[in-house]
């Protein structure tokens, strides 16, 4: 599979979540309703528009806590990772544009073992380098076909979690996919396999092959595994133990929300415009978006293990959050309305950060606090 149509895949995760008027017929479920409500405030952010070119992004593709209480943002275009102070004062970069050793040319995902180590997923070198607990390059783990997990993260000291592309080509013809699964430090192979699925792949009907093939995840500190397929089909979460034995599933009900024509434009540009950043010839690949909205947008888990779900079918940025039975414990929303559609969300010990995935102005990593 070429990095473009890894690119795509990665564009569309980010674009997945959309926009839908928030007045919309099942913007709050009956299900939701009754439950306490809490809110994410935007505290203080990291960025520039012009300036000191350590606060100036080119695009933003991850931001998280890291185990000493500082926040380390994923530059894409930059090909490195930047660190701040928990006040936004810059501290280091590690890596640039390369492909040597600790260089990198797509990085995508990041994430900290147990045992203070980084890893750092690079789509285009088909690597994931390893740096040890003072950032300094130890390695990397190689030969992974077509390439190495895209989005990752840490479940202990030896091993991680994470959403690989799948690329295969029999008589039967070419099927692309992806897994979720398990990998321990000293092993290509996963150790374990959550999910698998391959469909029939049309390099000229991006939206064809991918249909229903999407999904999110996220993995709790104890080693509990979620998954929640895109789809305006249903509102499922799939939950795993360790071993990759399926516990419970999360289900809701769920009305179909269709997206605005400006929705899907929107959303053909932003793929389109990803696709050709990353090396597609204009007009190679086509992206035609589904026509209705994702009732789910994302997964994340909080330190204390509890699972936050992302709404697929609103401009606001809404949670419910459940604890490790599925029971629904509250939903948290954003304080901001407007510009937050493509907002990405993450939590750690310090707390909770974003960025947008398509900014109209300049790229920036927003601080939140979170209250009653």
């Amino acid at each position: 599979m070429k990095k473009p149509v890894v690119l795509a895949a990665l564009a569309l995760l980010s674009a997945a979540c959309g926009s839908s008027p928030a007045e919309k017929p099942g913007f709050d479920p009956e299900w939701a309703q009754g439950v306490p409500v809490r809110t994410l405030t935007v505290t203080d952010s990291i960025g520039v528009e012009l300036g000191d070119s350590d606060y100036v992004f080119g695009q933003v593709a991850g931001a998280m806590w890291t185990p000493d209480g500082n926040i380390a943002v994923i530059d894409m275009k930059r090909c490195a990772i930047l660190f701040y102070t928990p006040d936004g004062e810059h501290i280091s970069t590690l890596g640039r544009r390369g492909s040597g050793p600790g260089e990198f040319q797509i990085p995508t995902s990041m994430a900290w073992l147990g045992d203070g180590r980084l890893l750092v997923t690079d789509a285009m070198s088909r690597t994931i380098s390893i740096f040890d607990d003072s950032l300094r390059f130890a390695g990397s783990l190689e030969g992974f076909f077509p390439t190495p997990p895209v989005a990752i993260t840490s479940v202990d000291s030896a091993s991680f979690v994470g959403l690989k592309p799948e690329f295969e080509q029999n008589e039967q013809g070419m099927f692309t996919g992806f897994t979720l699964a398990r990998w321990s430090m000293d092993s290509i192979p996963a150790t374990v396999t959550y999910f698998a699925d391959l469909v029939p792949f049309d390099p000229g009907n991006l939206a064809a092959s991918f249909a229903g093939n999407i999904f999110s995840f996220a993995a709790a500190p104890d080693g509990t595994v979620y998954r929640a397929p895109m789809t305006s089909e249903g509102y499922t979460i799939e939950c795993y133990q360790p071993d990759g034995t399926l516990r419970m599933t999360i289900e809701r009900d769920y009305q179909p929300v269709p997206k605005t024509p400006e929705e899907i434009e929107e959303e053909r540009a932003f793929v389109q415009e990803r696709m050709e950043a990353s090396g597609a010839p204009a007009g190679m690949f086509t992206w035609e978006p589904e026509p209705m909205k994702s009732s789910i947008g994302g997964l994340m888990v909080d330190p204390e293990g509890d699972l936050w779900v992302r709404r697929g079918w609103t401009d606001e940025v809404v949670f419910d959050v459940f604890d490790s039975t599925g029971t629904l414990l509250y939903t948290a929303r954003l304080d901001r309305t407007g510009d937050a559609e493509m907002w990405q969300v993450s939590c750690g010990t310090g707390g909770f950060l974003a960025f947008d995935a398509n900014p109209e102005s300049w790229s920036r990593v927003f601080i939140l606090s979170l209250s009653d």
